[in-house]
């Protein structure tokens, strides 16, 4: 997201609807984050795991699973909800 779009949910939001849909068709998720990047955060609360570290990256995945993060993950005040 552009720096003045970020911390207000938007990302949380897109995520969840992201997730919401790669769990109904039981589809895991991967990305690439720079180790320092904060979001690397909301990527671990949403229960992304670490698969490959080499310093300056990492690689993360999500997978359904029954009792899956996206619901545990409670929404944030003002956090638009997905549709």
């Amino acid at each position: 997201l552009l720096p003045a779009y970020r911390r207000r949910g938007l990302g949380t939001s897109i995520l969840r609807a992201l997730l919401v849909e790669a769990c109904a068709a039981n589809r895991c998720v991967g990305l690439h984050v720079e180790r320092r990047n904060p979001a690397a955060n909301l990527y671990r609360k949403l229960g992304f795991v670490p698969v490959t570290d080499d310093g300056v990256y990492c690689q993360m995945r999500w997978q359904p699973s029954a009792g899956d993060a996206v619901a545990a993950v409670p929404m944030q005040e003002g956090e638009p909800a997905a549709a």
